[in-house]
């Protein structure tokens, strides 16, 4: 019988790289292998219906896929919050997105002495957004946080 991480893999060799790049299948088979043998009920059920959905998709049932991402985003939330485990490049954009957000909001205070304060406040927010985001990136790598 194929481990599930094997089961996985030939789910994800089976779809076109379109769905590969969309789907992104194989983050499956790096949370089934941070967590290990953590028997956890409800993350392994997350998985198991992750799998079983994906299969529904590489049939041809494309009306699943959003089904799919929704359960992957749930599994990951869970992951998230019950052992503190984050995938990679995810607290980068998530920080961007915050400098980027907060950036222009001062843009716009500042756009009525020169409305060129936008973009300038614009670069200086992902630039502090990618740089706060990869120091935690970081950190959370050294405590063995990431995926």
């Amino acid at each position: 019988m194929p481990t599930y991480n094997q089961t996985i893999e030939a789910l994800n060799d089976d779809l076109s790289a379109h769905l590969q790049k969309r789907l992104k299948p194989l983050r499956l088979v790096k949370i089934h292998n941070k967590l290990g043998d953590t028997e956890d009920e409800q993350v392994e059920a997350l998985l198991n219906h992750a799998k079983d959905t994906l299969k529904d998709v590489k049939e041809g049932n494309r009306s699943v896929m959003k089904h799919f991402l929704k359960t992957i985003k749930e599994l990951k939330q869970t992951v998230r919050d019950k052992y503190g485990y984050i995938e990679k490049g995810e607290l980068v954009s998530e920080y961007m997105s915050m400098g980027i957000g907060i950036s222009l909001a001062f843009g716009a205070v500042f756009m009525f002495i020169n409305p060129a304060f936008i973009a300038i406040t614009l670069a200086v927010g992902v630039a502090v957004g990618l740089s706060v985001g990869q120091h935690k990136e970081n950190d959370a790598e050294k405590q063995n946080k990431l995926y």
